[in-house]
């Protein structure tokens, strides 16, 4: 339990710092590897090759376009991703795109949320 709550702000954080490093002006490839890059230290430093996994799945989803993402988008598709990281654990072990995939899945579930919640909005006014 404590792992998975770690898992879903270590995704969170991450794709939150992808997207605003995006803000200031980096590419979000270069933004993702240097999340990426704390993300390998910090799991060198933890003795734990899944943080490093996490982190890297969180900058994933943080490459998210400026134009189509916003923040709560990209926080709640991080917690998202973290959350699906964990329970895939013994999934698509030795598989290519598990990481991409994860993002993927995460960031349309948190922009189906995101959507539902507006319209639920606007028609509740």
């Amino acid at each position: 339990m404590n792992q998975t709550i770690l898992f879903v702000v270590y995704g969170a954080s991450a794709a939150v710092a992808t997207y605003l490093l995006q803000k200031v002006g980096v590419t979000s490839v270069v933004s993702s590897c240097l999340v990426g890059l704390l993300g390998a230290v910090l799991g060198y430093f933890l003795k734990s090759p899944d943080t490093a996994a996490v982190i890297f799945v969180g900058s994933f989803v943080g490459m998210t376009s400026l134009s189509i993402g916003s923040v709560s988008m990209v926080l709640l598709g991080g917690a998202i991703s973290g959350f699906v990281f964990k329970i895939s654990e013994a999934y698509f072990i030795g598989h290519g795109g598990r990481m991409g995939s994860i993002a993927f899945i995460s960031l349309l579930i948190s922009m189906a949320v995101l959507y539902v919640l507006q319209f639920l909005m606007k028609v509740i006014k």
